[in-house]
């Protein structure tokens, strides 16, 4: 598409109804284990919950998109089936990579690290594992990735639906709300698991702003030797 093409296009979203499903739970979480993107289907729990999420969710998406895990995949088709529209699988949509940390149960990482673990709860964005990810670049890779599919959508779109691993989860909620990422745990936590957002030109313009802003501790320390 030409540039100005694509601009004027991308003019024409203004608003947008989304969806913003977390992932069902997996057996690492039952088992109390650091996830991160390690690729894991849902555990019959995580089915269950899923299923009855999508069963009592109303409305209906133009498309879903999610990560490229197997949770991710199976929570999106649950919803596609009960909402409709076309699942959409994005690399950038991934999960945080939490490294070496990743299996790990958090009480032996609690024993193991307790700097890090203790900075991971308080301020997650000052510490990087040992072969992970940076949250700060996370957020910069995810929220890029959500504003280019916002601005390729059709100005006619009801509605579309974000199905993100916790993490991932976390990082747009805070982006929408317009928090700080050191909020994350809140984000995740105290947030329903599916909610439908009304993105309004505000809501959008913060978005991208957040989107192009970041700047990655790039030297943050890890917690793992």
């Amino acid at each position: 598409m030409p540039a100005e093409a694509e601009q004027s296009h991308m003019a024409k979203v203004k608003q947008v109804g989304l969806m913003l499903v977390r992932v069902g739970s997996t057996v690492w979480d039952a088992d109390s284990r650091i996830g991160g993107a390690t690729d894991l289907p849902l555990s019959e729990e995580g089915v269950g919950t899923c299923k009855e999420a999508a069963a009592s969710t109303s409305g209906t998406t133009s498309v879903l998109f999610c990560g490229p895990d197997e949770a991710s995949r199976q929570t999106a088709e649950m919803f596609s089936a009960t909402c409709g529209g076309k699942i959409r699988v994005c690399d950038t949509l991934a999960e945080m990579r939490l490294g070496l940390w990743e299996g790990m149960r958090e009480s032996e990482f609690e024993e193991k690290f307790p700097s890090a673990s203790r900075q991971w709860r308080e301020q997650p964005e000052g510490v990087v594992a040992p072969e992970g990810e940076a949250l700060l670049d996370a957020e910069s890779r995810i929220l890029k990735a959500l504003v280019r599919k916002i601005d390729r959508l059709k100005p006619d779109t009801e509605r579309f639906a974000l199905v993100l691993r916790p993490i991932a989860f976390g990082i747009v909620r805070a982006a929408i709300e317009d928090r700080p990422i050191g909020d994350l745990w809140e984000m995740i936590r105290a947030r329903p698991a599916v909610d439908l957002i009304d993105l309004d030109a505000a809501k959008l313009e913060t978005l991208r702003a957040r989107a192009s802003g970041n700047e990655s501790p790039s030297k943050a320390v890890g917690g793992v030797a």
